[in-house]
């Protein structure tokens, strides 16, 4: 079932978190991250859309000499996050922390994101595109963008979904662990974790003259690919994540409430 997402803004400011754990092997309380690959999504227009569906959208007159540009795109895969049942993992903290080593730790962790959207790129695209995909695909919290915000790029805070639109602003976390429910042979580092849309897109640009309809002379705009991600800011978690001893990666599971 596809998560619905409410049209608000992030606001976060400073937590103080305690996180009180017992030792053992026990993953009884810890959600694994993953994503459910879905072969429809559903619009704020109330239908459902194909993966795989054509999308074709008019982005006027762009260039110089060219009677008018539109852009066909398709979704070439949808997945959702859903937190109680296995989240987004937003950002983590890259340093991680032994609990062996350690009895008490305090510590500070930030996070960077827009002031006004709560969606992203893996590659930075031009504001009228976004707004495309927007006009297309009608996904829950993905916004169109005014011309004001689509001038600024935001670079937000997590892996590769790191390009935005708007103002960016920090958010500072400092957090108290209590190391007791670490599960033994593991490290663990503070997290955010949402629950979210994660969508791959191709695309093609194309110049209309009165003759025809021919790609784009950029080569930027023709069969491009590109990873957006859209996340809930009313399901935003700091939490703790673990990985076992000398595993590489991004971490999978979080303990959630």
């Amino acid at each position: 079932m596809n998560t619905l997402f409410k049209k608000s803004v992030l606001s976060l400011s400073s937590i103080f978190v305690l996180c009180s754990f017992t030792n053992g092997t026990d993953l009884s309380e810890y959600t694994k991250s993953q994503g459910h690959y879905e072969s429809t999504f559903n619009g704020t227009d109330g239908n459902s859309y194909d993966v795989g569906k054509l999308f074709k959208v008019d982005l006027g007159r762009r260039n110089g000499g060219v009677i008018g540009q539109f852009i066909e795109y398709s979704v070439k895969s949808y997945a959702t996050y859903g937190i109680r049942s296995g989240g987004y993992i937003l950002k983590y903290d890259h340093t991680r922390i032994n609990p062996k080593a350690v009895t008490n730790v305090t510590s500070s962790f930030s996070f960077t994101h827009s002031k006004t959207y709560t969606f992203s790129y893996s590659k930075s695209i031009g504001f009228d595109i976004s707004n495309s995909f927007t006009v297309g695909l009608k996904l829950y919290g993905l916004l169109n963008i005014s011309s004001e915000n689509g001038l600024k790029t935001s670079r937000i805070d997590t892996e590769t979904y790191t390009y935005s639109y708007g103002e960016s602003e920090t958010t500072t976390y400092s957090i108290t662990y209590n190391l007791n429910k670490v599960p033994s042979g593991y490290v663990f580092a503070p997290c955010i974790v949402c629950s979210a849309q994660i969508l791959e897109i191709n695309y093609t640009i194309y110049d209309h003259y009165w003759w025809g309809d021919f790609e784009s002379r950029s080569s930027d705009e023709v069969n491009q690919n590109i990873k957006l991600l859209v996340y809930d800011p009313s399901s935003v978690e700091l939490t703790i994540c673990i990985k076992k001893e000398l595993e590489s990666g991004r971490p999978v599971y979080y303990l959630h409430a």
